[in-house]
């Protein structure tokens, strides 16, 4: 068995899976491009890279966001540290923007961005439509469900998951304890005209593939609402819906405080007349009266 180069990352980090740190190829810097590949990445010694004895490859991308004067109204910096170790992890159809969306919304957060599919494809050495054609839908789910248990356990960064990955019991459960979920929603149409054109989409071919994914809206949509948040994914900017996830994430994770409740001043009974508030004439002349009446007793 050959012996794999190590790294300055530490090995306790790969503890439990199996795994030897590789070494990292320096990432290629490029004018104008804002994705810094930080080379986390897992590497197994045998030859299947589905099954545990390989394990599946972890890549982190980091988008460094613009240096801009810190404001103070802000809500990102509080809903990072509200965050703590969970992630924030898309979810929903094909074509809804959970990529793009989700590179923004890293950004934003000053958080890593990662993609499930891309570190599947990463792990097989093939891409997903080469999975589903020579192993099978199945086999990629199962290897989907392992890549998404792993990356859920180092947060916080936000995760885009393929459109299937939800629909899992088992990884909405571990979504629900690691991270806070949001589902990017959009109507058929929509969809349609974002993914008529590719060809890396294999439940699309089909000679149906209106039908096709409004059989699978009508199947997902019922599990994808189980998402903490819901957010429309429409034909608007894409910092538009990135507006809307942070200020859904804000609502969520920042409530609002209570207004201080003012305690209540005691109401007087009309009927009774306050001795500090009497008129002292009246109050002087009821003296009067009390004195003259115990004279007279004597």
């Amino acid at each position: 068995m050959r012996e794999m180069p190590t790294t300055s990352l530490s090995h306790a980090a790969f503890c439990g899976y199996g795994f030897r740190p590789r070494a990292s190829r320096a990432p290629e810097r490029r004018p104008g491009n804002d994705v810094r590949d930080v080379g986390l990445r897992l590497h197994g010694l045998e030859q299947d890279a589905f099954e545990s004895s390989k394990g599946w490859a972890r890549s982190l991308v980091m988008i460094e966001p613009t240096q801009s004067a810190p404001n103070p109204a802000a809500p990102e910096a509080a809903i990072t540290a509200a965050l703590g170790k969970r992630l924030i992890v898309l979810v929903g159809m094909m074509g809804v923007g959970k990529s793009t969306v989700g590179r923004r919304l890293a950004a934003r957060l000053r958080l890593p961005f990662v993609d499930a599919d891309t570190e599947i494809e990463t792990a097989a050495d093939m891409t997903i439509p080469e999975i589903f054609e020579s192993r099978g839908e199945d086999y990629f789910r199962n290897g989907e469900a392992r890549v998404i248990a792993r990356l859920l356990e180092n947060g916080p960064a936000v995760l885009a998951t393929g459109g299937g990955a939800f629909m899992r019991e088992e990884t909405r459960r571990r979504i629900h304890e690691k991270a806070v979920s949001i589902w990017l929603k959009a109507d058929a149409d929509v969809i349609m005209r974002r993914v008529r054109r590719r060809a890396d989409r294999p439940l699309l071919q089909t000679a149906d593939p209106e039908g096709t994914v409004a059989r699978l809206l009508s199947e997902r949509e019922p599990v994808y609402q189980l998402a903490d948040l819901t957010i429309c994914s429409r034909d608007v900017p894409h910092d538009r819906v990135v507006e809307d996830c942070i200020e859904a994430l804000q609502a969520l994770l920042l409530p609002a405080p209570e207004a201080e409740v003012q305690p209540a001043t005691p109401q007087s009974d009309p009927g009774q007349t306050d001795p500090v508030q009497a008129d002292p004439v009246q109050a002087d002349s009821m003296q009067t009266d009390s004195m003259q009446a115990m004279s007279a007793l004597r």
